[in-house]
């Protein structure tokens, strides 16, 4: 067949039997026997077919006949402008017998010996897939042979050329799936535990598919069974690197998604960097217990890309111990210890006696009941899974479970419930003797010590912590519990004195705050504005209370609050702006500036809707925008889907106007000197909208 200047590329493709117009009635070819472009081999049910065609990149009628097959899958191979060979099986498989060419009703075309029946093939194509898995389709490693079976995204949707992603199940031993840009992680879940790869409720048994993982000393794999026999479906890796699970829709003619694997921002590869867990919720990174930010100031833009740091670091000579956490995502670079299963004392015991390991967990990988997994590095990749995550055993410093255990000691005691430094215990596992406590047997039930709401699950303490230990314990204790005692004698004494002094003093301050206020309002009469009261902001942002911040500005914090006022829509949710402390910003300056952005209306604009004058803070309230700012959408791969280019051009033209206005038809000339994607934001509508800061 004559190749075209412009360069061609083989097409091998598998599509329903009922699109095809010409197809040779039989699923085999023999020795001797040719397959034209024209012609397809058809599966024994007649429910695929198989054919070859040559795709010129730069002939439409070409392009359009490919495009008019439902695509099943395809492969491609390349050539060069002179006839010759393009592609070939390359094996060196015996054959007794001659070879032929079948196509299986699975999809996958092999070559076998012509008088042998059993699955034992010279060639067969899923072996090599491209950008799809089909139904006993396998993803994974043949040990023996070391091929490693994967697939890859196409350039684009026409182009069958490899593109930037790659779908692998990584790590015989302790198999995770990974989805990669080049050689960057984007996408992780795993490892297997028996039940699903960790991390998604996507792999458990479903109506339409079950998730399948093998493993022995020949292969492992991932595959997938469709319930419905009948049914045509499909895993593919898009040219975005999403993976999506699909099915052919008989009345639409379509495929249709069935799953996208990838569900929030919590899929996306080490999120919150090392030792940090990731929620659904907001904010959406947080440290694990014993661990804080390793730059608090990072944390506060919302950057969680650097992780967290431990609060005491461990010393292996001194007697280090685990915390358990759960339910978690496991975290990324697991191995497998052993080849035989462990259990949970002997893989605790074999973590603990090697430094390096950070920590473990007993999940059940290769079907044997249980298997010792460690990790050796900083935990990364890690989110809250609340629907079925696993437990992990961290390494923690001495001193660290130490606190803990000591704080249940006291509880015993009704003390010490509410100290800052204990954290949450319940859920944790603190590992400790029981003879370390001595408690009550009246508090133990089945190895659990459980007092106030609080408990401590006992299991194996290392050896190294000394009666000498114990007793400086029992000191502390006592030494607490007459400090407490003394202090509430104390507390005693003296709470009538401090009781008249608080009385005088409200009583000087409601009259300082009196006068105050009418002076506060005086300034703000010349304003126009709406003023809202300090407590009512302060109530509605819980104190200005982390959890409600969403940006951080040169002007200062910037909350989220659901607001109840008069002048408002009931439940209004707004923008409140807190003039930073370290601003150096004036009462007058404030409030020219707050009189020049009122003058400003435009559509374009965001609306202010009042400010608040009391005590030291200087606040602007700003109608709210959900769709945050224009550099979501334009710099995020998921985000930028939803931008069509109708709307990218109403938003350049909202844009547009909003300058115009500033520029040329305000009452007042204003040059915007901070223009920037960052700085537009998007209402509901995706209606852009941007600040001036005077």
């Amino acid at each position: 067949m004559e190749m075209g200047v412009a360069g061609v590329f083989a097409l091998w493709y598998i599509f329903l039997a009922s699109i095809s117009s010409t197809t040779a009635a039989t699923d085999t070819l023999g020795p001797g026997q040719y397959l034209r472009d024209n012609q397809t081999l058809v599966s024994s049910s007649h429910a695929l077919n198989w054919g070859f065609s040559v795709l010129e990149t730069l002939e439409p009628i070409n392009c359009r006949f490919v495009r008019r097959i439902e695509r099943y899958f395809r492969w491609g191979a390349s050539a060069s402008q002179r006839t010759e060979l393009v592609w070939s099986s390359n094996s060196t498989s015996p054959a007794n017998g001659a070879v032929v060419l079948q196509l299986l009703d699975s999809g996958n075309l092999v070559v076998r010996d012509g008088s042998d029946t059993s699955d034992d093939y010279v060639w067969e194509s899923f072996d090599y897939p491209s950008d799809t898995l089909l139904p006993t389709m396998k993803l994974g490693w043949k040990l023996k042979t070391g091929l490693h079976m994967y697939l890859t995204s196409w350039k684009n949707a026409d182009d069958p050329s490899a593109g930037d992603f790659s779908y692998s199940l990584d790590a015989p031993d302790s198999p995770q799936l990974v989805v990669r840009k080049g050689s960057d992680k984007q996408y992780r879940w795993g490892p297997w535990d028996g039940v699903r790869f960790s991390g998604s409720q996507e792999f458990r048994a479903n109506p339409v598919f079950t998730p399948k993982f093998f493993s022995d000393t020949e292969e492992v794999y991932y595959t997938f069974i469709v319930t419905d026999k009948s049914a045509l479906s499909r895993s593919i890796v898009t040219q975005f690197g999403l993976i999506q699970y699909l099915y052919w829709n008989n009345g639409t003619k379509e495929w249709s998604t069935t799953v996208t694997l990838q569900r929030d921002n919590c899929d996306r590869y080490g999120m919150c960097g090392p030792y940090g867990n990731c929620y659904s919720g907001d904010p959406s990174c947080r440290c694990m217990k014993g661990f804080s930010p390793k730059s608090p100031q990072s944390w506060d833009m919302l950057d969680w890309s650097g992780g967290c740091a431990r609060k005491r670091e461990l010393d292996c000579n001194k007697g280090d111990g685990f915390v358990k956490y759960k339910p978690l995502k496991l975290p990324d670079n697991s191995h497998l210890w052993g080849n035989s299963s462990l259990s949970s004392e002997d893989c605790r015991a074999k973590c603990l006696r090697n430094c390096s390991c950070m920590a473990y967990t007993i999940i059940n990988v290769h079907g044997n009941g249980g298997d010792c997994v460690a990790w050796f590095g900083d935990l990364v990749d890690m989110k809250d899974f609340s629907e079925g995550g696993e437990e992990l055993y961290i390494r923690m410093a001495r001193s660290e479970i130490e606190l803990w255990c000591t704080c249940v000691a006291l509880s015993l005691q009704q003390s010490c419930i509410a100290s800052p430094s204990m954290g949450d215990l319940t859920g944790l596992d603190l590992t400790l003797k029981h003879k370390q406590l001595g408690p009550d047997p009246a508090h133990l039930s089945h190895g659990i010590l459980k007092r106030n709401d609080l408990f401590c699950a006992l299991v194996a303490w290392p050896e190294a912590i000394a009666d000498a230990k114990r007793k400086k314990l029992v000191e502390m204790i006592i030494a607490i519990v007459i400090s407490i005692v003394s202090g509430i004698f104390i507390l005693g004494c003296i709470g009538w004195g401090i009781s008249r002094m608080r009385r005088r003093a409200k009583r000087t301050a409601r009259e300082f705050d009196s006068q105050r206020d009418s002076k506060e309002e005086d300034q703000g009469e010349d304003l126009e504005l709406p003023l809202f009261d300090l407590e009512v902001i302060s109530g509605a942002t819980n104190r200005f209370s982390f959890e409600k911040k969403i940006g951080q500005g040169g002007f200062g914090p910037v909350y989220k609050v659901l607001l109840h006022r008069r002048e408002l829509r009931t439940g209004q949710e707004i923008a409140v702006k807190r003039l930073s402390q370290s601003s150096g910003q004036g009462l007058e300056e404030f409030k020219n500036e707050v009189i020049l952005i009122s003058k400003l209306q435009h559509r374009n604009l965001v609306k202010l809707l009042g400010c608040c004058i009391q005590r030291e803070e200087r606040m602007l309230i700003y109608e709210y925008l959900p769709n945050k700012s224009l550099n979501y959408f334009i710099f995020d791969q998921t985000g930028r889907k939803l931008l069509t280019w109708k709307k990218r051009f109403d938003i350049v033209l909202g844009i547009a106007r909003g300058l115009l206005y500033l520029h040329q038809d305000s009452r007042l000339r204003i040059i915007h000197r901070d223009l920037k994607t960052s700085n537009i934001l998007l209402d509901s509508e995706m209606n852009p909208k941007f600040q001036i800061l005077a």
